[in-house]
């Protein structure tokens, strides 16, 4: 009696064997249905990274190099210092002139001075 109640409670061997083969069949299913979901987003990354990757080559192919770019702004600066050192030599030529031009001409006092003396002179001959 005390064997067979043993046998009543206890499963065979057989479903047992049932049992853990389902586990594991369940467990292996799961697994691999993951495993197939991971593959598609590695997929997906890997696609992203390729598009990126010919986006960022077709941005830095549009892009002059470091060197290219400092050397436009090296002319850029120096053809406009060069500009403002023409233009600041015509301002002072320009200037120039103009105090020698003012500097020939007497201040009204000069002339009416000038005047009276000339004046003087015809009346006193």
């Amino acid at each position: 009696e005390g064997l067979k109640g043993l046998q009543t409670h206890h499963a065979t061997t057989e479903q047992r064997l049932d049992f853990l083969e389902q586990q594991v069949g369940d467990s292996a299913d799961k697994h691999w249905q993951e495993l197939q979901a991971l593959k598609n987003a590695h997929g997906k990354h890997a696609d992203a990274l390729n598009k990126n990757a010919k986006d960022a080559a077709q941005a830095l192919a549009h892009h002059g190099s470091v060197g290219e770019r400092l050397t436009y702004l090296e002319r850029l600066c120096g053809d406009s210092a060069d500009l403002h050192s023409r233009e600041l030599e015509a301002m002072k030529t320009t200037t120039a002139t103009y105090i020698k031009e003012l500097s020939s001409h007497r201040s009204t006092t000069d002339r009416l001075e000038l005047l009276e003396s000339r004046l003087k002179q015809c009346f006193t001959t």
